[in-house]
Protein backbone atom coordinates (compact mmCIF):
# COMPACT_ATOMS: atom_id res chain seq x y z
CA UNK A 1 0.00 0.00 0.00
CA UNK A 2 0.91 3.54 -0.70
CA UNK A 3 2.40 5.20 3.19
CA UNK A 4 3.00 8.75 2.46
CA UNK A 5 5.93 9.82 2.00
CA UNK A 6 8.27 6.54 2.13
CA UNK A 7 6.33 4.70 -0.16
CA UNK A 8 3.73 5.10 -3.15
CA UNK A 9 2.22 2.29 -5.32
CA UNK A 10 1.25 3.18 -8.91
CA UNK A 11 0.33 1.28 -11.92
CA UNK A 12 -1.14 -1.80 -10.41
CA UNK A 13 -2.13 -4.51 -13.02
CA UNK A 14 -3.69 -7.61 -11.79
CA UNK A 15 -4.85 -10.72 -13.69
CA UNK A 16 -7.66 -11.72 -13.05
CA UNK A 17 -9.46 -8.51 -12.24
CA UNK A 18 -11.30 -10.40 -10.31
CA UNK A 19 -10.30 -9.54 -6.74
CA UNK A 20 -11.46 -7.24 -3.69
CA UNK A 21 -8.88 -5.30 -1.70
CA UNK A 22 -9.30 -5.74 2.21
CA UNK A 23 -7.59 -3.57 4.71
CA UNK A 24 -6.99 -5.63 8.42
CA UNK A 25 -7.54 -3.99 11.88
CA UNK A 26 -3.64 -3.17 11.49
CA UNK A 27 -3.89 -1.41 8.59
CA UNK A 28 -2.34 -4.23 6.13
CA UNK A 29 -4.05 -4.52 2.51
CA UNK A 30 -4.70 -8.13 1.35
CA UNK A 31 -6.47 -8.79 -2.06
CA UNK A 32 -8.79 -11.34 -2.06
CA UNK A 33 -9.21 -13.64 -5.62
CA UNK A 34 -12.34 -15.04 -6.58
CA UNK A 35 -10.73 -18.19 -8.56
CA UNK A 36 -13.87 -19.77 -9.04
CA UNK A 37 -14.46 -23.90 -8.99
CA UNK A 38 -11.00 -25.55 -8.29
CA UNK A 39 -11.12 -29.25 -8.98
CA UNK A 40 -8.84 -31.58 -6.99
CA UNK A 41 -5.67 -32.01 -8.74
CA UNK A 42 -5.84 -28.77 -10.63
CA UNK A 43 -4.18 -25.32 -9.82
CA UNK A 44 -5.07 -21.88 -9.97
CA UNK A 45 -2.67 -18.81 -10.24
CA UNK A 46 -2.47 -14.90 -10.00
CA UNK A 47 -0.15 -12.15 -11.15
CA UNK A 48 -0.33 -8.90 -9.97
CA UNK A 49 2.20 -6.03 -11.63
CA UNK A 50 2.51 -2.90 -10.00
CA UNK A 51 5.33 0.11 -9.71
CA UNK A 52 6.63 1.25 -6.44
CA UNK A 53 8.48 4.53 -5.34
CA UNK A 54 10.29 4.05 -2.59
CA UNK A 55 12.28 6.85 -0.18
CA UNK A 56 15.21 6.50 1.72
CA UNK A 57 14.90 7.45 5.46
CA UNK A 58 17.67 9.86 6.10
CA UNK A 59 17.26 11.23 9.42
CA UNK A 60 18.66 14.74 10.60
CA UNK A 61 21.07 15.21 13.70
CA UNK A 62 18.15 16.48 15.81
CA UNK A 63 15.41 14.13 14.64
CA UNK A 64 13.29 12.69 17.18
CA UNK A 65 12.84 15.79 19.53
CA UNK A 66 12.24 18.82 17.09
CA UNK A 67 10.76 19.08 13.31
CA UNK A 68 8.11 19.05 11.28
CA UNK A 69 5.62 16.05 10.36
CA UNK A 70 6.09 14.88 6.47
CA UNK A 71 3.50 11.71 6.91
CA UNK A 72 0.12 12.07 5.48
CA UNK A 73 -1.17 10.32 8.53
CA UNK A 74 -0.03 10.69 12.40
CA UNK A 75 -1.38 8.25 14.73
CA UNK A 76 -2.94 8.59 17.80
CA UNK A 77 -2.34 7.17 21.32
CA UNK A 78 -5.20 4.98 20.94
CA UNK A 79 -3.78 3.95 17.09
CA UNK A 80 -0.45 3.23 18.72
CA UNK A 81 -1.50 1.60 22.15
CA UNK A 82 -0.97 -1.91 21.13
CA UNK A 83 2.29 -1.53 19.61
CA UNK A 84 3.13 -0.95 22.67
CA UNK A 85 1.95 -3.42 25.02
CA UNK A 86 3.73 -6.76 25.54
CA UNK A 87 2.58 -9.79 24.16
CA UNK A 88 3.59 -13.76 24.07
CA UNK A 89 7.07 -13.52 21.80
CA UNK A 90 7.20 -9.61 22.41
CA UNK A 91 7.44 -9.75 25.80
CA UNK A 92 8.28 -6.54 26.58
CA UNK A 93 7.05 -6.49 30.00
CA UNK A 94 10.11 -9.75 31.22
CA UNK A 95 12.74 -8.31 33.38
CA UNK A 96 15.10 -9.40 31.39
CA UNK A 97 14.02 -6.88 28.67
CA UNK A 98 13.40 -4.05 31.14
CA UNK A 99 16.99 -4.25 32.31
CA UNK A 100 18.64 -4.69 28.85
CA UNK A 101 16.56 -1.23 27.91
CA UNK A 102 17.76 0.38 31.21
CA UNK A 103 21.70 -0.47 30.11
CA UNK A 104 21.18 0.60 27.04
CA UNK A 105 19.66 3.72 27.13
CA UNK A 106 20.89 5.28 30.09
CA UNK A 107 19.66 8.70 30.49
CA UNK A 108 19.28 9.22 26.72
CA UNK A 109 15.58 11.07 26.01
CA UNK A 110 15.59 11.24 22.11
CA UNK A 111 13.38 8.60 20.90
CA UNK A 112 15.48 7.80 17.71
CA UNK A 113 18.66 7.57 19.37
CA UNK A 114 17.08 5.72 21.87
CA UNK A 115 16.12 3.17 18.92
CA UNK A 116 19.20 3.44 17.10
CA UNK A 117 20.82 2.15 20.15
CA UNK A 118 18.73 -0.37 20.72
CA UNK A 119 19.47 -1.11 16.93
CA UNK A 120 23.03 -1.47 17.82
CA UNK A 121 22.96 -3.54 20.22
CA UNK A 122 21.34 -5.96 18.89
CA UNK A 123 23.78 -5.88 15.79
CA UNK A 124 26.14 -6.41 17.85
CA UNK A 125 25.40 -8.84 20.18
CA UNK A 126 22.84 -10.92 18.16
CA UNK A 127 24.09 -13.68 15.74
CA UNK A 128 22.43 -14.89 12.61
CA UNK A 129 21.64 -18.47 13.13
CA UNK A 130 22.23 -20.21 9.18
CA UNK A 131 21.67 -23.58 10.81
CA UNK A 132 18.78 -22.21 11.97
CA UNK A 133 17.52 -20.81 8.41
CA UNK A 134 18.54 -24.22 6.74
CA UNK A 135 16.63 -26.23 8.94
CA UNK A 136 13.63 -24.37 8.98
CA UNK A 137 12.91 -25.59 12.27
CA UNK A 138 9.78 -23.28 13.53
CA UNK A 139 10.69 -23.14 16.64
CA UNK A 140 9.39 -19.58 18.50
CA UNK A 141 11.35 -18.09 20.77
CA UNK A 142 10.27 -15.29 23.10
CA UNK A 143 11.98 -12.24 22.97
CA UNK A 144 13.82 -12.20 26.60
CA UNK A 145 14.58 -15.97 25.83
CA UNK A 146 16.42 -14.74 22.84
CA UNK A 147 18.67 -12.15 24.81
CA UNK A 148 20.01 -15.25 26.27
CA UNK A 149 20.62 -17.58 23.49
CA UNK A 150 22.23 -14.54 21.59
CA UNK A 151 20.99 -15.78 17.81
CA UNK A 152 18.42 -16.24 15.56
CA UNK A 153 17.78 -15.48 12.30
CA UNK A 154 15.06 -12.79 11.06
CA UNK A 155 12.25 -13.33 12.56
CA UNK A 156 13.72 -13.38 15.84
CA UNK A 157 15.90 -10.24 15.24
CA UNK A 158 12.52 -8.48 14.98
CA UNK A 159 10.79 -10.16 18.11
CA UNK A 160 13.66 -8.74 20.25
CA UNK A 161 13.83 -4.92 18.73
CA UNK A 162 10.20 -4.75 18.95
CA UNK A 163 10.65 -5.77 22.35
CA UNK A 164 13.45 -3.67 23.27
CA UNK A 165 11.53 -0.68 21.92
CA UNK A 166 8.47 -0.98 23.18
CA UNK A 167 10.01 -1.24 26.59
CA UNK A 168 11.65 1.82 25.88
CA UNK A 169 7.99 3.57 25.20
CA UNK A 170 8.38 3.44 21.21
CA UNK A 171 5.84 1.72 19.27
CA UNK A 172 7.08 -1.32 16.92
CA UNK A 173 5.78 -3.51 14.83
CA UNK A 174 6.58 -7.09 13.89
CA UNK A 175 6.30 -6.72 10.07
CA UNK A 176 6.79 -10.00 7.10
CA UNK A 177 6.67 -10.60 3.82
CA UNK A 178 8.35 -10.43 0.86
CA UNK A 179 10.94 -7.28 0.49
CA UNK A 180 10.66 -5.72 -3.04
CA UNK A 181 14.37 -5.51 -2.73
CA UNK A 182 14.80 -9.36 -2.57
CA UNK A 183 12.34 -9.97 -5.57
CA UNK A 184 14.70 -7.99 -7.53
CA UNK A 185 17.99 -9.56 -6.46
CA UNK A 186 16.53 -12.62 -8.28
CA UNK A 187 17.35 -13.62 -12.10
CA UNK A 188 13.99 -14.67 -12.50
CA UNK A 189 12.48 -11.89 -10.15
CA UNK A 190 10.62 -14.65 -8.14
CA UNK A 191 11.15 -15.73 -4.68
CA UNK A 192 9.94 -17.53 -2.23
CA UNK A 193 11.80 -16.68 0.77
CA UNK A 194 9.83 -14.60 3.35
CA UNK A 195 11.75 -12.04 5.76
CA UNK A 196 11.41 -10.40 8.79
CA UNK A 197 11.77 -6.53 9.69
CA UNK A 198 10.34 -3.64 12.32
CA UNK A 199 8.70 -0.38 11.98
CA UNK A 200 8.82 2.12 14.85
CA UNK A 201 7.20 5.67 15.15
CA UNK A 202 8.59 8.58 15.23
CA UNK A 203 6.17 11.45 16.49
CA UNK A 204 7.45 13.85 13.44
CA UNK A 205 7.62 11.03 10.30
CA UNK A 206 4.75 8.85 11.23
CA UNK A 207 5.88 4.89 10.95
CA UNK A 208 9.43 4.19 9.46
Amino acid sequence: ATIDPFQQISNIYSEPQDFKEITDKNGNLFYKYYLGTVSNGESASVKVNYDVDISQFIPSDDIGMTGTAKASKLETEEDLAIYLKSQKLIDSDSEAIKDAVKTVVGSEENPYKIAENLYTFVADNFEYDYVRMVEKDGKDYKASELLEIKKGVCRDYTILYAALCRAAGIPAKYTAGIPIFTIIAEEDKETEIPHAWNEIYLAEFGWV
